[in-house]
């Protein structure tokens, strides 16, 4: 990085990445051969998802950092979004925001280790009542485009303690637990489902944009494919 004429100039090479955050407008070069991709994301919907994971020090987030993504961690993220840009324009609302969950839970894995410069803090148990009070809202929103930290924020505390409340309660994260909330809001859709409905349809309906991952998932919860219940709803 270097200052050119008063402006920040940020210098990436294939095979890793500049993240840089409050630089306010700015261009972008490269050859006509090239073929990198950018991201724009609010700081505040970062930040979220940063605390969400148990991210403690911010200090570094008006910076700006250089990634590997030559890393497992980064490969995983450039997949994430490759599938992402190659789905186009989502077809709903709620894959949108499913989309925009897969890049910020990317983006805080490549990020966290830099922007983390001390251990965690222990994560306070909000209790089992708050645990109780968000499986009713997600149950009740499935069908909407969810985030947690909105869910945390209504019952007035924070993503990371709602995290940590999900794991001691439940033995799994907020984000599978959604998951598996509307996988059972799949399996009631294709049990009766009427002619016309395809197993492709009903999984963007629910907020699953990569079939194969919905249907591998389906399968562990239901013991059968989705086009198997769905044959069974016509039968």
């Amino acid at each position: 990085m270097s200052d050119l004429q008063g402006r920040t100039q940020i210098v990436s090479n294939r095979g890793d990445a500049a993240i840089a955050a409050g630089v306010g407008d700015g261009f972008f070069e490269s050859s006509t051969t090239d073929t990198r991709s950018l991201v724009q994301i609010p700081r505040s919907e970062f930040l979220e998802q940063f605390h969400a994971s148990g991210g403690v020090s911010t200090n570094r987030v008006d910076t700006w950092a250089k990634v590997d993504l030559s890393t497992v961690v980064g490969k995983n993220f450039q997949r994430a979004l490759s599938f992402i840009w190659h789905q186009q324009a989502p077809p709903n609302e709620l894959l949108r925001a499913a989309y925009d969950e897969i890049l910020l839970h990317g983006l805080v894995s490549l990020l966290g280790p830099l922007l983390c410069g001390e251990p965690p803090l222990k994560q306070t148990d909000p209790g089992p009542a708050h645990v109780r009070r968000a499986c009713e809202l997600i149950r009740a929103r499935v069908a909407e485009p969810i985030r947690i930290a909105e869910i945390a924020r209504e019952l007035g505390i924070s993503p990371r303690h709602l995290q940590s409340g999900f794991r001691r309660h439940l033995g799994m994260t907020p984000h599978r637990f959604l998951r598996d909330c509307r996988l059972d809001e799949a399996h009631r859709l294709l049990s009766a489902a009427s002619p016309g409905h395809t197993t492709t349809a009903i999984a963007y309906d629910c907020g699953f944009g990569h079939l194969g991952e919905f249907a591998h998932n389906y399968r562990s919860r239901f013991g059968e494919s989705p086009s198997e219940t769905l044959r069974r709803s016509r039968s």
